[in-house]
């Protein structure tokens, strides 16, 4: 089969919602597609299918490549489109580093680190932590520039949905910075406490609640204007938009929210017979439905098997 035919095969594979046979085809392919424009569209597949934390390397590589072909090929909304790709991969790295950093994180009763090898490798973290979120910007920054330049709505609506998704990994950042001491108690040991209105009163008086509403208004924006936009081409990735926007409001507890966007995201996907996001949505309204209870723990390794 020639690599073409196999591309457009783990392309329908992924549209008919079995990812898993996706994402190990196109692991198998990758190496041996050579040609540029190929290999942009299996550049592409493959940010779709691959895991965000398993081959989290793997597609920050890939995504930096693709950035680089479309510029060699005079293509600025793809360059576009695959800068911010490679910054929303960043940004789970950036992620599991936040999440290590906190392991080592001094106790509010402490002044001093236990040995000093947690001291050394908490600076190392916190140092990777700020120059990796400064590249992000950078490319983030970079991609909005040229989305706007190209006039494509989908690009637009593509680098809005990775902006989106690193807004809310910057909310779950601060939370967890926020979510300390008697307040990382109250938080963990009460569900309720894990709602808007609880989440307020935990942060009031120092401000880190308008901080943390902020960063919930910038996503859910960015999302919506991704919606908005494809929903003007009459485009299915409206529904990704939503479904996407669904996920990460899932993570503030705003479940009315989440069941709103999720039935948005289900009309699209039916509408368009998207079967991919139809084969997604039942896992997502089953963890809104629970309300969190059975989340796997992404960072841990853990996963859902959806197909």
């Amino acid at each position: 089969m020639a690599e073409s035919d196999e591309l457009r095969e783990i392309a329908r594979l992924a549209m008919s919602g079995r990812r898993a046979e996706a994402r190990t085809a196109i692991l198998k392919l990758e190496p041996r597609v050579k040609d540029p424009q190929l290999r942009l569209e299996l550049i592409d597949v493959a940010s779709s299918v691959l895991n965000d934390v398993k081959d989290n390397a793997k597609k920050a590589l890939l995504s930096l490549e693709g950035a680089r072909i479309a510029a060699r090929m005079g293509l600025p909304g793809l360059q576009a489109h695959f800068m911010a790709k490679s910054a929303e991969v960043a940004i789970y790295q950036v992620a599991i580093w936040h999440h290590r950093r906190s392991m080592l994180d001094l106790p509010p009763d402490w002044f001093q680190f236990a040995t000093e090898a947690d001291m050394t490798e908490h600076k190392s973290l916190t140092t990777l932590i700020d120059k990796v979120e400064g590249e992000i910007d950078s490319r983030l920054s970079q991609a909005k520039i040229q989305a706007e330049q190209s006039g494509d709505k989908r690009v637009q609506a593509s680098v809005l949905m990775s902006t989106g998704t690193i807004e809310s990994a910057r909310y779950l950042q601060f939370k967890m910075n926020c979510m300390r001491g008697f307040r990382a108690k109250i938080w963990s040991h009460f569900e309720i406490a894990r709602y808007p209105l609880f989440e307020y009163a935990l942060t009031f008086w120092n401000r880190d609640a308008q901080k943390l509403n902020d960063h919930v208004k910038a996503f859910t924006n960015s999302f919506l204007e991704a919606a908005r936009l494809s929903e003007e081409m009459n485009d299915s990735l409206a529904g990704y938009a939503y479904f996407n926007l669904a996920v990460h409001l899932r993570s503030t507890y705003r479940f009315g929210a989440c069941k709103k966007y999720a039935a948005k995201a289900r009309f699209v996907a039916t509408k368009h017979n998207d079967t991919a996001l139809l084969s997604q949505l039942p896992a997502l309204e089953e963890t809104i439905k629970a309300k969190n209870r059975d989340i796997p723990d992404y960072l841990a390794g853990e996963t859902r098997k959806l197909n």
